[in-house]
Parts: structure tokens; C-alpha cells; sequence
């Protein structure tokens, strides 16, 4: 186990469970269903997601994996796939969205 009770390996199971957690936690900053929390989704989407909202949400982004992001990664975070990205390569998880590319491992 390490950072946020996560395993850090490439397994689809502990991708899938950065971005149900990462859901879960955008959920209930600003208070929408988990089911509404969609990669795509940004503060444009969401009303409560203005500037206090994004500090509310990295910061308990940052507790519930216990990672610390960098000015210039909090102003990237435009989206729900924009952190998922972070916080995957933060936690030593690599998935679809952090993963290297299939050409640069030799497969077309």
C-alpha cells in the first residue's frame, strides 16, 4: 500500500480506483452526484466550482491521496481528467491517461 491506500502498479484495478476516488471526492465538494462527475467536466459545469471551489477541491484532493501539487499544476487543472492525470502520476499509477503511448511501446 502506499500514498491514499492505493497499490502503486500499472493494473487496471488501481487506475480504476485513482478515478472512483477522485469522484467521489469531486462529488462531494460540490455536492453533484458521482455519476454526474464525468472526465470532461470543469468549472465551467459546475456552480460551486469557482475560484474558492478549486481551492476547496485540490486541497482535499491533495488530504485524501496525501500528494501536494505545484502552482503551475493546480492552474492546469481544467478539467476532472486534467487532475486525474496529476494525481495518477503523483501516485505512481499508470493508466490510460498517464501511461506511455502504444507507439512508444513499439505497438501500431
Amino acid at each position: 500500500m502506499d500514498r491514499g491506500g492505493l497499490r502503486r502498479s500499472t493494473g487496471a484495478t488501481e487506475v480504476g480506483a485513482v478515478a472512483k476516488k477522485l469522484r467521489s471526492i469531486v462529488a462531494r465538494v460540490f455536492g453533484i452526484r458521482v455519476k454526474d462527475v464525468e472526465p470532461g467536466l470543469g468549472p465551467g459545469d459546475v456552480e460551486r466550482w469557482d475560484s474558492l471551489g478549486h481551492l476547496t477541491l485540490v486541497a482535499a484532493v491533495e488530504r485524501e491521496f496525501s500528494i501536494r501539487f505545484d502552482e503551475d499544476e493546480i492552474l492546469e487543472f481544467t478539467s476532472i481528467q486534467a487532475i486525474l492525470s496529476t494525481v495518477e502520476r503523483k501516485v505512481g499509477v499508470e493508466g490510460p491517461t498517464t501511461g506511455p503511448t502504444r507507439e512508444a511501446e513499439g505497438v501500431v
